[in-house]
């Protein structure tokens, strides 16, 4: 809820703008959500958001090498 429709503009020829100050809001609320640390299951350690999905593919990338019998997905709820 903190980016409205009103920080959009649609140009004439169908682009769409984001007004600075909803760009930077959703920057600041991105680099902050990135510190929530989460469990990661397959590891069963704890790390930052912002690390998590670079976790998930070294873990895909040792599936494709043969390292990991089978790839472990993560489900979010």
């Amino acid at each position: 809820g903190q980016v409205k429709g009103r920080d959009f503009t649609i140009s004439e020829g169908g682009a769409v703008r984001m007004s600075d100050t909803a760009r930077k809001t959703l920057l600041a609320t991105y680099q902050k959500r990135k510190r929530d640390v989460l469990v990661q299951p397959f590891l069963e350690e704890k790390m930052p958001l912002g690390l998590f999905f670079h976790t998930q593919a070294l873990l895909f990338a040792r599936f494709l090498r043969g390292d990991l019998d089978g790839y472990p997905p993560v489900i979010w709820r």
